[in-house]
């Protein structure tokens, strides 16, 4: 081989070897450059005067590094987390009232995305949070949401999502006309939500119950997705499923479909993003096409946003609150961090349980409620199963 290409083959060879290298390089954090964090938790709301917070949890995370820190504070108000890294950190605080003085006592805004927290001589960086509290006033929450699809030979297999509704309260429900949308990112602070699909429950009025402590599965397909080659999760007994007319989709007859009110792409199934979306629940709507649709080509279609009864933001990065779906008044925080087509699912954390019903965790802030299951869980929560 001529000496000029054998030189020009091991430059190439070369460059390949270093771009390896480099793609596999992790971000170290220095050695140096290390602080102290004094974190003080107040509310002016929870005895009506301007007090501390006392054992509230306080988590914090670091973006870059993805350093994740957990304490509570004390009896000051204070929680001190040494030995940080200087970078953006979120951070999340969540609180319950002592049961005995008032169980329905909870702190929903204390979130604070993407701060710069340093000190130049390595000191101790100050910083105070104050709070607003609400009644804790719990009614139908979005329990469980499997968006990430099957891992399986299949590609892109996606038609075993399903979202699960659960009812927090001791008196019997009605779903009829109530909506599940997902939510086009990009318009935070309007007072609008640009719906994707739409769907809503059929029924006039008290045709279609939810008991205290009862679980409702809407399924994207109706199927029994367990069976080979999908290996996915067995959902032919849902209650409720997204049937599309318009593509030819397979229809379960024994389970109810849900009614169809709004499709952005036309000829497509119902497909909630296997990486980053958002899902709400919306109360009784007389007429969801009162407030009409964008001007795209292929348009979302507005829902008022006082009308969400639940809303859940979930994203491939949970670090990532750039661009986010849901106000804090909705949801202030993110769930997920599941790799797509990895039959993962997030589920809302249990806070306590009410005469043998299940009270989950509703703080507005999924970054809080929500952990990942390895597996879906439709119809139950895993923490009562185990």
């Amino acid at each position: 081989m001529n000496k000029k290409y054998k030189i020009l083959i091991m430059a190439f060879l070369s460059i390949l070897v270093l771009i390896a290298f480099s793609c596999t390089m992790q971000i170290t954090p220095p050695e140096t450059m290390r602080f102290l964090l004094k974190l003080n938790v107040y509310t002016n709301s929870i005895t009506g005067g301007d007090t501390v917070v006392v054992d509230a949890k306080v988590i914090i995370q670091s973006i870059t590094y993805s350093n994740y820190y957990e304490a509570k504070t004390d009896s000051n108000g204070t929680v001190l987390f040494s030995n940080l890294i200087p970078d953006h950190y979120n951070i999340q605080i969540s609180y319950k009232s002592d049961p005995a003085i008032d169980k329905k006592l909870i702190i929903t805004n204390a979130t604070i995305n993407d701060s710069l927290l340093y000190s130049a001589d390595n000191d101790t960086v100050k910083l105070n949070i104050r709070a607003s509290t609400k009644r804790f006033n719990s009614t139908l929450v979005i329990s469980e949401i499997y968006y990430a699809g099957a891992k399986t030979i299949i590609p892109n297999y996606y038609y075993d999502q399903f979202v699960e509704i659960y009812n927090q309260t001791s008196e019997t429900l009605y779903l009829d006309s109530l909506i599940i949308a997902d939510v086009d990112y990009g318009f935070i602070d309007d007072s609008l939500i640009q719906s994707t699909h739409v769907n809503m429950f059929p029924g006039t009025g008290n045709d279609y119950p939810i008991g205290p402590g009862e679980f409702v599965i809407i399924a994207q397909d109706a199927n029994d997705h367990s069976l080979y080659p999908v290996n996915s999760v067995d959902l032919s007994h849902a209650d409720f499923e997204n049937y599309c007319t318009d593509i030819g989709d397979t229809d379960n007859n024994d389970v109810t479909n849900m009614v169809q009110i709004h499709k952005k792409y036309p000829g497509a199934d119902v497909l909630y993003s296997t990486m980053n979306d958002a899902i709400v629940l919306l109360g009784k709507i007389k007429n969801p096409y009162k407030w009409g649709y964008t001007t795209a080509s292929n348009p979302s279609m507005y829902l008022p946003k006082w009308a969400v009864i639940d809303g859940v933001e979930y994203k491939d990065n949970t670090a990532y609150y750039d661009h986010k779906y849901l106000d804090a008044g909705i949801d202030g925080g993110i769930t997920g961090g599941i790799p797509n087509y990895s039959t993962k699912s997030v589920e809302r954390i249990i806070d306590h349980m009410e005469d043998d019903r299940v009270i989950f965790s509703d703080n507005n802030n999924s970054s809080l409620d929500f952990h990942v299951l390895n597996f879906p869980t439709p119809g139950y929560a895993q923490e009562v199963s185990e």
